[in-house]
C-alpha cells in the first residue's frame, strides 16, 4: 500500500519552463530572398520580358536572350555523339531489365 500511495505524489519541478510560441525568425528566413526576386523580376520585365533575372539566362539589350558559359557547356556536353549514345545505350539497358522482369514475373489467371 505504501508503493501506491507514493506513485500517487510523483515529484515534479518547481518551476515550469514556457516553450516557444514560434521558431526564431532568423532561421529560415526567406523574406531577403524572396525581396531580391521580385526586384529581379521586375527589372527584367521592362528589358527582356519573360527571360528576366532568375530565369537561368542573361538578356541583351534588343531583348533576345543570350546563353552564358554554364548553358554552353552544358548544351554541348549533353548534344554531343558521345552523350546521346550514352543516353540511348541507358534506355536500351532499363527496357531490357524491364523485359526480363517481365518475363520473370509468373502470370496469373483468375
Amino acid at each position: 500500500m505504501k508503493i501506491l500511495q507514493d506513485l500517487a505524489k510523483p515529484p515534479r519541478p518547481d518551476v515550469s519552463v514556457p516553450a516557444l510560441a514560434a521558431p526564431t525568425t532568423n532561421i529560415n528566413d526567406r523574406s531577403v530572398a524572396i525581396r531580391n526576386r521580385a526586384e529581379a523580376q521586375a527589372a527584367g520585365a521592362g528589358v527582356g520580358g519573360a527571360a528576366g533575372a532568375g530565369a537561368g539566362e542573361l538578356v541583351e539589350s534588343d531583348g533576345q536572350a543570350m546563353w552564358d558559359e554554364d548553358d554552353v557547356m552544358v548544351f554541348f556536353w549533353g548534344n554531343s555523339q558521345a552523350a546521346k549514345e550514352r543516353h540511348l545505350k541507358r534506355v536500351n539497358e532499363a527496357t531490357e531489365r524491364m523485359e526480363e522482369w517481365r518475363e520473370a514475373v509468373p502470370q496469373v489467371s483468375f
